[in-house]
């Protein structure tokens, strides 16, 4: 079973020749896995009778119950100017229940700029359109249910 919820907040205001976009939300995301597995071993006691009660060995049987909740809140903050020249700076913090308490929390930012350079450069008639972006982001990614041991790393000769 897997639930993930969002609700969020937006607006929108332009003055003039400058444009304001803002977003803000938070996230929910919870995982449940329950799982059960029996099988025979040694093969059938009756051929085709394909039961647990046929298994020639005592049967095999395992179970797993994996459980996860990452809480979220994030943001968007757009500028433009004339339709020319744009800012979109982001953020996102997460919090994971696969992570210990003191390190359950991280951050990601993003910032991203651009030019509409059709916008200021005269361009040859057949070509009606041109942008220039660049953009920074620091993206991370928590530790898998119980998987705490693949965050950490043992080195020698350091």
């Amino acid at each position: 079973m897997s639930v993930n919820t969002d609700a969020m907040l937006m607006a929108d205001k332009t003055w003039g020749k400058f444009n304001m976009n803002l977003m803000g939300g938070g996230n929910i995301y919870y995982t449940h896995y329950d799982f059960m597995k029996s099988t025979t071993q040694g093969g059938l006691s009756i051929p085709e009778f394909y039961s647990l009660n046929a298994s020639v060995d005592p049967i095999k049987a395992s179970s797993e119950l994996k459980q996860k909740r990452v809480n979220s809140l994030y943001g968007k903050a757009s500028f433009g100017w004339a339709s020319t020249y744009f800012v979109d700076v982001t953020g996102r913090n997460d919090w994971s229940s696969t992570l210990s308490a003191k390190q359950r929390s991280y951050f990601y930012p993003s910032v991203l700029g651009s030019i509409v350079l059709s916008e200021i450069v005269k361009l040859p008639e057949w070509w009606d359109f041109m942008k220039v972006r660049a953009s920074w982001t620091a993206s991370k990614q928590d530790a898998d249910i119980y998987a705490n041991n693949n965050v950490y790393s043992v080195s020698t000769n350091v």
